[in-house]
């Protein structure tokens, strides 16, 4: 068996193009997606990932909204944001970006598993894990 060389940027381009249809057929139906972004702290990675993510929402037609928060975030505001999030019609998907909050902080990194917890029939997708909680 022979290896084959696949060319990524056609792949994604292909699927960008894919996404883009689906989407204006949401619109459609009167439908704009529409996707959060939390990001707590300002690791670089984390800040480029977002970015990027951004990015590609407006290259397909999703409507995207940023939430930068400051590292020492306490959890109570962030699940705050979060439930406020989920009840705002214009958004289909909640992006929290790991790690919450940065361990060189004064105050204890934010507990992702409680945040990444989420009431029957949402969703929520971090940078590493998606989870859903049905209907």
């Amino acid at each position: 068996m022979s290896a084959q060389i696949i060319d990524g940027k056609a792949i994604a381009k292909k699927i960008r193009v894919q996404i883009r249809q689906e989407v204006e057929q949401l619109r459609a139906r009167g439908v704009q997606p529409g996707l959060a972004a939390v990001l707590v702290g300002d690791n670089p990675s984390s800040v480029i990932y977002v970015r990027n993510k951004r990015k590609a929402c407006e290259e397909v037609g999703i409507y995207s909204e940023e939430h930068r928060l400051p590292d020492q975030t306490r959890e109570e505001d962030l699940l705050k944001l979060i439930e406020g999030l989920n009840s705002n019609p214009k958004i289909h998907g909640i992006l929290i970006q790991l790690p919450l909050g940065t361990t060189s902080s004064a105050i204890p990194r934010l507990p992702e598993k409680r945040v990444s917890s989420v009431p029957k029939g949402a969703s929520l997708t971090t940078a590493t894990q998606s989870f859903s909680a049905g209907t």
